[in-house]
């Protein structure tokens, strides 16, 4: 349920920061105190039961604050295309180990229960 909540209230958050801001660099902003706000959250709460989905959510909300940190990058704050090239490289890497990591720590809980259940 919590992270339902959490989820919707993030998304509804940045779809009006989308759609109401005009200003790309504005949006940027506001998208990275949305999301250092609900990383301190995560940080202070500790919302999930067991310690390996508190590990996991913390380190996703960290991984996506950098990710946000580094969206500035793609804007015309950095005027070499080049650097721009390669930071997107950097960003999709970031972006593939946040997936492998959340997907083997989701199958490593998957396995766990199923153990337990046979």
């Amino acid at each position: 349920m919590f992270l339902l909540a959490f989820n919707l209230i993030r998304r509804f958050l940045l779809i009006f920061v989308a759609v109401e801001l005009s200003y790309p660099l504005i949006q940027l902003i506001c998208v990275l105190y949305i999301q250092t706000v609900f990383t301190l959250y995560v940080l202070y709460v500790r919302p999930m039961n067991d310690s390996i989905g508190n590990s996991t959510l913390i380190f996703n909300e960290l991984l996506i604050t950098t990710l946000c940190i580094i969206l500035f990058t793609f804007t015309e704050f950095v005027p070499y295309s080049l650097v721009r090239y390669n930071l997107g490289w950097i960003f999709l890497y970031l972006v593939y180990l946040v997936i492998l990591i959340t997907t083997g720590v989701w199958v490593l809980d998957v396995y766990q229960m199923t153990k337990r259940q046979y």
